[in-house]
């Protein structure tokens, strides 16, 4: 079960015609490069630029030994609420076989981003939600 950390702050702005990429209203361009440039400063080898989704932006962490990523986005609506979501996706095999354990994964990463959040000034309304 994932957790969705969601925080509130005027410091993302939406980016000129970035829902272009996504949808209209959906934004999370600004934060998706905050959090990739403070990965890359802790010192994550993420290679991959940000990309955009229908609900959003993706920071991809990891391909292997399975996919892990970070969705960033906005509340319905809201320029100033904003969320970050940690997924893992196994393969098929991965699931049927249960050779891979994400679980400890989703997790540290979730705690890297509390952090990270945490110590950022001017992100107020600091709160998980179990989804």
């Amino acid at each position: 079960m994932n957790n969705q950390l969601w925080f509130t702050t005027s410091k993302f702005e939406p980016i000129a015609g970035e829902d272009k990429e996504t949808n209209p209203g959906r934004f999370g361009k600004a934060l998706a490069i905050w959090v990739r440039q403070k990965l890359l400063a802790r010192g994550k080898p993420i290679t991959e630029e940000i990309i955009p989704e229908d609900w959003g932006w993706v920071v991809m962490v990891q391909r292997k030994p399975f996919p892990l990523w970070i969705g960033c986005g906005n509340e319905d609506g809201s320029k100033t609420r904003w969320s970050l979501l940690v997924t893992a996706e196994p393969n098929i095999f991965q699931k049927i076989l249960k050779r891979v354990d994400t679980a400890p994964a989703v997790s540290a990463l979730e705690t890297e981003l509390e952090q990270i959040v945490r110590a950022e000034p001017g992100l107020e309304d600091i709160e998980w939600e179990k989804l």
